[in-house]
């Protein structure tokens, strides 16, 4: 176990993740005991460090290619202008941000509650 790393083994290891700080003085979860499980250990991984860029990457891409196809078919000008292009690609990233935080917010709390379950039950 590296300085880094987070050893869930335990209801007591596993709580901890969602104690405010763990977050800064961790960086690889790894699952170990009952739980060990190569594909839970990466998607709680995933999940838990998720800033939502790869998201918030897509929505600018959609974004740009909507805007060139506006521009194709209607032409440049009003709603098409630079700034207006501009304006959409800032507002398409803060909500691909947002929407990928959200989604791997929900994913960490079903695998956390899968987590849960499995060292309950046995």
């Amino acid at each position: 176990m590296t300085d880094m790393e987070h050893v869930v083994d335990d209801l007591g290891s596993l709580s901890a993740l969602r104690t405010r700080g763990t977050k800064a003085t961790v960086e690889r979860i790894r699952l170990d005991g009952r739980l060990a499980d190569t594909a839970s250990e990466r998607a709680l991984n995933r999940t838990y460090f998720s800033c939502g860029c790869e998201q918030g990457s897509v929505a600018v891409l959609l974004t740009m290619v909507g805007c060139v196809v506006g521009v194709l078919v209607h032409g440049p000008g009003a709603p098409f202008g630079w700034w207006q292009i501009g304006v959409y690609l800032a507002v398409s990233a803060v909500v691909g941000k947002a929407v990928g935080l959200f989604v791997a917010r929900l994913l960490f709390r079903r695998i956390y509650r899968r987590l849960e379950a499995d060292l309950k039950g046995a």
